[in-house]
């Protein structure tokens, strides 16, 4: 972790004071996957060092799919909550989807393209049949990025230990992680990067693409100027 120094004095700082502090794990937004464990200070963690000077205790859930673990001090002065996101992914039990400015639904946080709730509110269903399209797609919903993400992490984990111990060497290390990027890859046509927009390596080089079809272009462009405009004003070739 970069910064777990604070975990103590930020919750002394809170605690007495009716606020209630939120912790979450490290936690990637995109398609950034294959980190080390080693980065990760766990929500375990986290309770265990809290604890160790301020007793704590866990307490129920407010309500089903919240996604923060609830503990509270011992001598009644608040409490706080852990996100697990790394450790414990909460794919199945989340409630939670997103609506864009521009009229999208997305079922995931990670999700690259959303489904077309703005068409259906203007067009000519009444607000029961919106409401069943709606539970339609929310319950035919698949995303599971960050339960993919953390089966992924935990591979590349095992296999960076086997190659710290000698037990793989960097030709055969460097050959699983590709195997295991790929297996993860093959199995994400759940994962919404994949399905939903082509992952960031595609977009990139969409990008160059673009970029070099604009620079021949801009090539021609200039070219077609040079002849038509300034190759006349040199008299390069001069009347007879």
């Amino acid at each position: 972790g970069l910064n777990e120094n604070s975990i103590l004095p930020m919750a002394r700082f809170f605690r007495g004071t009716g606020r209630i502090l939120r912790f979450i794990e490290y936690m990637d937004v995109g398609s950034s996957n294959g980190w080390r464990l080693n980065d990760v200070v766990s929500a375990r963690e986290i309770v265990a060092t809290i604890d160790r000077e301020l007793p704590l205790e866990p307490i129920e859930k407010n309500y089903p799919g919240e996604v923060a673990e609830r503990w509270r001090y011992r001598d009644g002065s608040g409490e706080i909550g852990v996100i697990a996101s790394v450790t414990q992914a909460f794919c199945a039990d989340c409630t939670r989807a997103r609506l864009s400015a521009d009229g999208s639904l997305y079922t995931c946080l990670f999700a690259t393209q959303g489904h077309d709730l703005r068409g259906l509110v203007r067009g000519e269903m009444n607000d029961a049949q919106i409401t069943d399209a709606i539970a339609a797609i929310w319950t035919s919903r698949d995303d599971r990025y960050s339960e993919l993400r953390s089966e992924e992490t935990a591979e590349l984990e095992r296999l960076s230990r086997l190659h710290d111990s000698g037990a793989l060497s960097d030709e055969e290390f460097a050959r699983a992680k590709d195997a295991a990027l790929g297996r993860a890859g093959a199995r994400s046509d759940a994962a919404p990067a994949d399905r939903d927009g082509g992952s960031l390596g595609q977009a990139a080089n969409r990008y160059v693409t673009f970029q070099i079809g604009m620079s021949v272009v801009g090539l021609v462009v200039f070219l077609v100027v040079f002849v038509l405009i300034f190759l006349p004003r040199l008299n390069v070739f001069p009347h007879p």
